[in-house]
């Protein structure tokens, strides 16, 4: 990702692998304190990382890059690859701080990083596309694919240049239907089966009580909320019991912050049901509203 993935890279004295590892007690609550994360948000990314494969110390070796799980998409690898240290390796901390990024970063910021992926940051031509189409479509024909690229190099190449740089790429993109572009963008850098398995055991490694339904803290609606406002909420909150007219009036007093537009929402739904308000009824909310991943 070029200059974006040095948000990525920790400064010099300030990685935490320095001064713990995972099998201390303040490995968590050191990245916590390092990234500004809530702790249970540490904790749900760690088991990620130990599905990825990181070793004893905490570190994803540069070498697990280049396993069947993790290159069988190429957008995914590529990303990955840009967070490395000068080693290869990926620490905790910067796997964190790119996970941040994947979830705050506004919709330009993310669609310069991609372009930087696709050609190192230098401008695309028609033959470099066909190249990119050719992986994205590998079952489609080689006429298929020419006339995919010529397609969009007649959209985006108003100029007549022979090539598509950064500002053009982004330029184009962000003329599309905001609904379109930034579910698309919602990506997460940790393969789906991976993601699905750590949820599973961080779920299983909750204590519930027999006796009380667990109820969402404000750290898991707020952590909901910045997951989604940037997507079209609409079916959540309806799937919350909300109605159009519902949401158009809380739009109308909050105003213009999509993020604590939802977060209101989600704080007056588990105010208004109660126990009934559960996380497991926030969780079946999520899912059949497309929010999954979250």
């Amino acid at each position: 990702m070029g200059a974006y993935a040095s948000n990525f890279q920790p400064d010099t004295g300030s990685i935490v692998s320095d001064i713990t590892d995972p099998t201390r007690s303040n490995w968590i609550t050191a990245h916590a304190e390092a990234t500004g994360l809530a702790i249970v948000e540490v904790e749900r990314l760690w088991l990620r990382f130990k599905q990825l494969g990181c070793d004893k110390y905490g570190t994803l070796p540069g070498s697990k890059l280049n396993e069947p799980q993790l290159t069988q998409d190429p957008f995914f690898k590529n990303v990955l690859r840009s967070f490395r240290s000068d080693d290869g390796d990926i620490a905790f901390q910067t796997f964190l701080n790119a996970m941040q990024w994947c979830e705050v970063s506004e919709t330009e910021m993310k669609l310069r990083a991609i372009f930087q992926l696709l050609n190192n940051g230098d401008p695309v031509d028609q033959d470099h596309l066909v190249r990119i189409l050719t992986r994205l479509y590998p079952e489609d024909s080689e006429e298929a694919v020419q006339r995919i690229a010529g397609v969009f190099m007649e959209q985006m190449d108003k100029r007549k240049k022979g090539y598509i740089d950064e500002q053009t790429f982004v330029q184009w993109i962000l003329k599309m239907p905001r609904e379109t572009v930034e579910p698309v963008l919602e990506f997460s850098i940790i393969p789906s089966d991976i993601n699905a398995d750590a949820h599973r055991a961080f779920s299983t490694a909750q204590p519930a009580s027999l006796d009380e339904p667990q109820i969402p803290s404000d750290e898991l609606l707020g952590h909901v909320a910045r997951r989604c406002h940037k997507r079209d909420w609409s079916l959540l909150a309806n799937n919350l019991g909300y109605l159009q007219e519902d949401i158009a009036n809380i739009k109308k007093t909050i105003g213009n912050d999509s993020e604590k537009q939802l977060l209101e929402i989600l704080t007056r739904w588990r105010v208004q049901n109660g126990t009934s308000a559960t996380t497991d009824e926030l969780e079946t909310a999520l899912r059949e509203s497309g929010f999954g991943n979250v």
